[in-house]
């Protein structure tokens, strides 16, 4: 710390000493020297002389497609037993003609479905059988056959019925909004 003060003091000096012409005296006659001053000009342009400048294009977000993998694509499904409803997707318009699509693996390839509004009452309902079952997985679809007099909640619900007591098992229920 001393030699921090000692070496700061030795530079004030020598500045000082500098300043003042290095502390010689001037000979009789003799002006002293003139100081020398160094000024920096910088040149602004006021907003109406500055050139306007390059407008860069706005970027846009690069276009993504997101593509959901079918589900029935997956591997392994063939040992288990369920039911996918691919199309519509949830919270979907659902109008009177449109097709439902998906795939399952269910006992004999069989599957049931029902077309419900938000108050539960059935407004569509039928059975079908998909391409495979039983051990292997199979698509299918279907055409809704519907009316409602204006747009409302509704749920698509597919599933299979036990062999064993008829209970309704292996259920996807989907709610969409359906269409008049």
């Amino acid at each position: 710390m001393r030699r921090a003060r000692v070496t700061a003091m030795a530079v004030i000096a020598a500045v000082g000493l500098t300043a003042c012409g290095g502390g010689q005296e001037p000979d009789e006659g003799e002006a002293a020297p003139a100081p020398t001053v160094t000024v920096t000009v910088t040149e602004t342009a006021t907003p109406a002389e500055a050139e306007p400048l390059e407008e860069s294009p706005t970027p846009t977000p690069a276009e993504t497609t997101t593509s959901t993998p079918d589900p029935c694509d997956a591997p392994g499904l063939d040992g288990f037993a369920f039911i996918f409803v691919t199309t519509p997707t949830v919270g979907a318009p659902v109008s009177d003609g449109d097709t439902v699509e998906g795939c399952s693996n269910a006992f004999e390839a069989t599957y049931q479905y029902e077309l419900l509004d938000g108050d539960q009452a059935v407004l569509d309902s039928g059975f079908g059988t998909a391409t495979c079952g039983t051990g292997c997985v199979g698509d299918f679809s279907f055409t809704l056959d519907f009316s409602v007099s204006q747009a409302t909640v509704g749920y698509l619900r597919v599933y299979a019925s036990s062999a064993q007591d008829g209970s309704d098992t292996l259920v996807n229920s989907i709610p969409v909004l359906l269409q008049p």
